[in-house]
């Protein structure tokens, strides 16, 4: 599962830790593209995460979102799921709002309890609070298709498109296609 979304400067990262940032994610899509040539990227990588680790440990939110990111994306099994959210929890409970919006996936994507979907749900409602689209609408495809464990509501799908529409970020091709135009009055 990725949930890292590369759309945000790095301009919230303490002095230097652009370049671990860059240099893990050119790594990370290495891995992902199943590279086995060994370049001297996977060293550097290492290295890349050390910094991050380092940083999200003296509490940079912007460190711990990459650093929780890429260990969600490229887990070796449920200890670093487990450190991944720990990382994500923190960037997301310092109002980082791509870790609320990852966080929120995370949960839902990982876990089918309740407490887990409702949390998950909470942490993608607490991205948009802070404007971000791409939460609302998927806010809207989960509520839409009841997905994840999440409850079908047409009604509040059409609401998490609207605000995603307000907030810039139009609903994809086809939405509430189920929905009659009754229904849709009806909510």
């Amino acid at each position: 599962m990725v949930i890292r979304r590369n759309c945000r400067p790095f301009r919230r990262l303490v002095p230097g830790l652009s370049i671990a940032v860059a240099t893990m994610l050119s790594w990370s899509q290495s891995l992902e593209a199943g590279s086995t040539e060994d370049t001297g990227e996977s060293t550097q990588g290492i290295v890349a995460i050390e910094q991050l680790a380092r940083a999200a440990t003296a509490g940079d939110p912007e460190a711990s979102y990459h650093l929780g990111a890429f260990l969600a994306s490229h887990s070796r099994g449920a200890d670093d799921l487990v450190v991944a959210e720990k990382y994500l929890r923190f960037a997301a409970e310092h109002d980082h709002v791509d870790a609320q919006h990852g966080l929120g996936l995370f949960l839902i994507g990982n876990d089918e309890s309740d407490d887990r979907i409702d949390e998950g749900l909470y942490w993608l409602g607490s991205a948009v609070t802070q404007g971000d689209a791409l939460s609302a609408v998927v806010l809207g495809r989960l509520h839409e298709h009841g997905i994840h464990g999440v409850p079908k509501d047409l009604c509040l799908a059409q609401d998490w498109y609207e605000v995603g529409a307000m907030l810039g970020l139009n609903p994809p091709a086809g939405y509430l296609e189920d929905m009659t135009a009754d229904q849709r009055q009806g909510c």
